[in-house]
């Protein structure tokens, strides 16, 4: 009853939007237990890709010196 007998310009409708948002949004933030978890699993994913790429290195070039070795 009270926002309806206000009158809101655009701007203040933005105002309260964006402070309502950002009030929501630090409600919605995970605890640092779960940010760290997180960031461990990030590191993981990361960690196995960059081994895959190693190994799959390693592969090529084994294959490519036995090509080279077979070709003398």
């Amino acid at each position: 009853m009270l926002i309806t007998s206000l009158y809101l310009t655009p701007r203040l409708l933005t105002i309260l939007h964006r402070s309502a948002f950002v009030a929501v949004r630090r409600s919605q933030q995970p605890p640092l237990q779960a940010a760290v978890v997180e960031c461990a699993q990030e590191l993981r994913r990361v960690g196995d890709l960059l081994n895959w790429k190693y190994r799959l290195l390693e592969l090529i070039i084994k294959l490519r010196k036995l090509q080279t070795d077979g070709k003398s």
